[in-house]
Formats: C-alpha cells, sequence, structure tokens
C-alpha cells in the first residue's frame, strides 16, 4: 500500500513537470522538490504553491517564484527569481491564486498580487505587488497559516482563530454577513474573524468561493457559496432543485456566511477546496469528496453533476 502523502507529493511535482515549469533532475521527498540542472540538498524547496504564477518557499524562507507578476516585478517572469518578504524577513509557507499571501518568520501574512489580496493599497498605485502586511484586529495571535481564495485571503492564527478579508458576496469570509467587496484596497481594510461560536481551527483552505476549516477535533467546517454542494448536507444546496434555472440565476439563494459541520468518517487530518468541490483525507488514509462533479472532479465518475454528500474515491492500492 502506499501512503497517501507520497501521492500527493508526486502528484504535485509530476504537474509542475508536466506543465514544464521545473526543469533538471526532479528529487521528490516527502514535501520537497528540488529543482535545476544540479539540483543539491541547499536547493530543495521546502514549500510549493500554484495560482497564476507559481512560487516556491526555500529551507532559508527566501521565495522564489516564476510565471505571473512576483513582488516588486510588474511583468510575468519566465523564469525564477527570488525575494525575501520585506525587512529580510524568512517565510515559512504560502499560497496563490490571482494574489500571494505568505506567513512571515515573525507571525505575520504577507500579501501581494491582483486587487482582492486584501491588503491596503491603492490598485493605481505599481507597487500593489511588494508584500504588505495583512491586517489583522488589535490583539490577533500570531499567524501560522494562509490561504489564497479567488479575490480573498484566510490566515489562521496560534490560538485556532480564522481571519478572513476581502471579497464576500458569497459569505466566504464566514463572519455572518454578504457583501460584495468591489474595494477591498481601502485604506484600514480589516480582516474579520470568522463566526466559529468556540471552534479551535487546527487548518484553513480557501477555494473560489467557498472556505474549509479543520478543527482541532478533525471536523471539518464549510461556508460561502453552495451552489454546487461543496459546504456539504448542513449547507444551503438543494439537491432537488434545478441548477440551470435556479441556482445559476440565483446562486446568492445557495450560500451560508457562517461555518457549518460537514458530516464526515473521522477524524479527518487535511482539507483542501477546489473551484466548486471540496476534499478531505481522513486519518486512516481515506479520501472523501463532495460538490461539482461536471468534469470528473469527485472521482467517483460522470454519472452525477453534484454530490452534496461526500463520498469516498476509491483509489488502487489506498
Amino acid at each position: 500500500m502506499v501512503p497517501l502523502k507520497s501521492l500527493i507529493t508526486v502528484a504535485c511535482t509530476m504537474a509542475l513537470v508536466a506543465a514544464g515549469a521545473l526543469t533538471g533532475p526532479i528529487v521528490a521527498h516527502s514535501d520537497q522538490v528540488a529543482f535545476g540542472p544540479d539540483a543539491s540538498p541547499a536547493e530543495v524547496a521546502a514549500r510549493i504553491t500554484a495560482g497564476s504564477r507559481s512560487l516556491v518557499v526555500m529551507p532559508d524562507g527566501e521565495i522564489c517564484g516564476w510565471g505571473g507578476t512576483l513582488q516588486e516585478r510588474g511583468t510575468p517572469a519566465p523564469e525564477p527569481e527570488c525575494f525575501w518578504l520585506p525587512g529580510g524577513i524568512a517565510a515559512t509557507s504560502i499560497s496563490a491564486v490571482t494574489h500571494a499571501v505568505a506567513v512571515g518568520a515573525d507571525g505575520v501574512a504577507y500579501t501581494w498580487g491582483s486587487i482582492g489580496s486584501s491588503v491596503a493599497y491603492d490598485p493605481s498605485d505599481e507597487s500593489y505587488d511588494v508584500a504588505r502586511p495583512v491586517k489583522l484586529p488589535a490583539g490577533a495571535a500570531p499567524v501560522i497559516a494562509v490561504s489564497a481564495g479567488q479575490m480573498y485571503t484566510a490566515v489562521l492564527t496560534e490560538d485556532g482563530a480564522i481571519y478572513t478579508s476581502g471579497h464576500n458576496e458569497y459569505g466566504q469570509l464566514g463572519d455572518g454577513t454578504v457583501v460584495h467587496y468591489s474595494k477591498p484596497w481601502e485604506p484600514g481594510w480589516p480582516s474579520t474573524k470568522v463566526d466559529a461560536d468556540g471552534v479551535v481551527f487546527t487548518a484553513v483552505a480557501a477555494g473560489y468561493t467557498h472556505t474549509l476549516a479543520l478543527s482541532d477535533e478533525g471536523k471539518v467546517y464549510a461556508w460561502g457559496a453552495d451552489e454546487s454542494g461543496q459546504l456539504g448536507p448542513n449547507g444551503a444546496f438543494d439537491p432537488d432543485a434545478d441548477f440551470d434555472t435556479y441556482g445559476a440565476t440565483n446562486p446568492s439563494a445557495w450560500m451560508v456566511s457562517t461555518p457549518v459541520e460537514v458530516p464526515l468518517p473521522g477524524p479527518i487530518v487535511q482539507i483542501a477546496a477546489g473551484y466548486s468541490h471540496s476534499v478531505a483525507l481522513s486519518a486512516d488514509g481515506h479520501v472523501y469528496t463532495w460538490g461539482w462533479n461536471s468534469y470528473g472532479a469527485l472521482g467517483i465518475g460522470k454519472a452525477t453533476r453534484f454530490s452534496h454528500v461526500p463520498v469516498k474515491v476509491n483509489i488502487a492500492g489506498v
């Protein structure tokens, strides 16, 4: 039996190779990828992410990236370029879509990229590609994890709280409101705390317009858009409604602005949020998926377009 963690690592590595993003020898470890014609242990990347650009965090905390615009660079970088967070601060983890957000060794989240990265800046100012701190409420604990959604950001602090900022037209910020934040760059734009009702979180995953979170008890919570059942059976999705005539024209009717629990065989140890589907990995090594399945994203064939009930993916040898 192949450990599922290894399968995930190899899949990520091979995807980069297939996309032509990496050249030279590839050395895969449990969570590391080395790149370059003469890869050495010192050149092993500790964390990877990909959105409109590809980014890696090196063991010393320097960030290297290529593809879409990078920090302090207004045009795409066809080859890897490296930089530090402001003040030479080392990064510990990173996430990116159309914008990027990274955790600094100082316990601060830094973000840069397109508007929607939810940091106070003026989009007419080209300096928006310079990493700046994500504004958190006074007294917030140090940041330990981040996740970039489509035009919004989620950060996890060491006390188990989640703070979100950016666009919120589908309730993806999880604070009980639904507001289209059309100008997330306004001065003093704050992050809001997710209405968790006492739940302590250990992980967060931002999707396109929905968010997943993992609790310290191994439970999964979800909020945001639910037009495809990506929030699970306790969300707003109606499996008996006609999506083409109702959901597509009334997406605001299918959303939840505060966390709802997704019933899963537990405990869960890892989560991931896709465009309109969700994925969870259980402690016993099984993968569960739910949400949109038009392209076979759930791993259960194409017999159904949606599944708001989590289904187990059958992977040979796992």
